[in-house]
């Protein structure tokens, strides 16, 4: 029998309103996931300016690749 090789990825979205809670969410999303998608609308306004500045970090913490998404 032939295996069959699939291309299939998890991605796991986060939609946090703190950063905090950002950090944490991507922690558990990438035990679980291929990719994470960031969801940086579900952000309160005070906190999406905090989070853009640690991105990089965020970034270099995991090693799943991110898809941001700011609608």
């Amino acid at each position: 029998m032939r295996e069959i090789q699939s291309n299939t990825r998890i991605c796991v979205s986060v939609c946090s309103q703190g950063v905090q809670e950002l950090v944490r969410s991507v922690g558990r999303a990438s035990e679980l996931g291929d990719m994470i998608e960031l969801r940086l609308d579900c952000l309160e306004i005070a906190e999406l300016n905090k989070a853009l500045g640690g991105l990089e970090n965020l970034f270099a913490s995991q090693a799943q690749p991110f898809i941001i998404t700011l609608r």
